[in-house]
This record gives C-alpha cells, sequence and structure tokens, in this order.
C-alpha cells in the first residue's frame, strides 16, 4: 500500500504524462523530441537510484536532473519532464499506484 506522500508524488508523475502528451500529439515532431528527452531523463534516474526516495529527490532537483540528461536543454519546462520522467521509472521500479 502507498503512503500519503508516495501517492502524492504518484499523482504529481501522472499528472504531468496527462498534460504533456495530449499536447504534443499534434506536433510529431516535438512528440519524438519529448519522449527523446523523457527517456534522457529517465537514463538518468536510474544512476540516481533504484527506489521511490531517488525519484523523490531527483524530482525536487528537475533543473538539474534535466541538465545531466539533456546537455542541449529543452523547451519544455524542467519539472514537466522530469515528472512524466519519474512516472515512467516508478512503473519500471514497481512503485505506481495500487
Amino acid at each position: 500500500m502507498m503512503l500519503d506522500k508516495e501517492r502524492a508524488a504518484w499523482l504529481r508523475w501522472r499528472g504531468a504524462e496527462d498534460h504533456l502528451y495530449p499536447t504534443l500529439i499534434s506536433d510529431p515532431t516535438g512528440y519524438q523530441r519529448a519522449l527523446e528527452q523523457i527517456h534522457a531523463v529517465v537514463a538518468e534516474l536510474r544512476r540516481r537510484g533504484e527506489d521511490l526516495s531517488a525519484l523523490l529527490t531527483a524530482e525536487a532537483a528537475a533543473d538539474e536532473v534535466l541538465a545531466a540528461a539533456c546537455p542541449a536543454g529543452s523547451a519544455l519546462p524542467a519539472d514537466l519532464v522530469v515528472r512524466a520522467a519519474c512516472a515512467l521509472r516508478a512503473r519500471e521500479l514497481g512503485v505506481g499506484a495500487r
């Protein structure tokens, strides 16, 4: 069972996905770039740890995480990209909403 803090984090991360993906669907090039950035951030998240605590720490340092993962920068807000990546990584770790 998820704790309140974990549940709140999961809802933020899913909310980022729910906000981000539909807005990009009409822009295939932008969608591809966003996916590449999200996957780069997921790779960075893997390097930073194997648990929910690492994701929460990364979320709090979104600008730093995005800069490490995407040195060329991003046209999307760092918090949105990192939160969407946290949702994906949480599912990998099996800590998504239950």
